[in-house]
């Protein structure tokens, strides 16, 4: 299964992974997350998994959540930044008030996708982004993430990702991370 990591000097990797017995560690800042401490690490590092979005509520009541967490105290809202995100996801701002479950697979994908650009992270971990879009659309969120200034590592089964992104490739074997190519 391919992956892509995009350019970025935060986050750094062993070279190459050829057992389990070899130590791995992700560092940000050359600090790992018990350095930095699993709340800093949370707020600057963040997880978009593939599936459903598993949330109650709305958008607008998870970016309110959001911004009301200890760690976002002293941050500039996200409101603002949220509309234009959905409007370059060509998701209609009312949405922003529609429940997760009355949204389809691919509007909560892409409006879950906006909450969490929106909190300006360093690094999105994106399993599958663009899994529930048609290429149309997956084109639009592919263009919201290559702008939106954090480093990504993009797990996909599509390797034309990396292509049209830029970064590196590389794919996962029973023998261990193998690097394909760089942009």
């Amino acid at each position: 299964m391919p992956f892509c990591s995009f350019p970025t000097h935060w986050i750094t990797t062993p070279q190459s992974i050829r057992s389990q017995s070899q130590a791995t560690h992700i560092t940000l800042d050359n600090k790992t997350r018990n350095e930095l401490g699993t709340t800093v690490w949370r707020n600057r590092v963040l997880y978009v998994h593939q599936s459903r979005v598993p949330l109650t509520g709305t958008p607008a009541s998870f970016i309110s959540t959001l911004q009301g967490l200890a760690v976002n105290r002293n941050r500039s809202s996200f409101g603002d930044n949220i509309t234009q995100l959905f409007t370059r996801l060509h998701l209609e701002h009312t949405l922003l008030h529609t429940p997760w479950q009355s949204l389809s697979a691919g509007q909560a994908q892409r409006a879950y996708l906006a909450c969490c650009i929106a909190t300006k992270p360093r690094v999105l971990l994106l399993d599958h982004p663009t899994s529930s879009c048609c290429p149309e659309t997956s084109s639009w969120v592919e263009a919201v993430l290559a702008d939106c200034g954090a480093a990504l590592v993009w797990v996909t089964h599509d390797p034309s990702i990396a292509d049209r992104l830029g970064g590196r490739c590389a794919y996962l074997s029973r023998q261990g991370l193998v690097f394909a190519h760089e942009a």
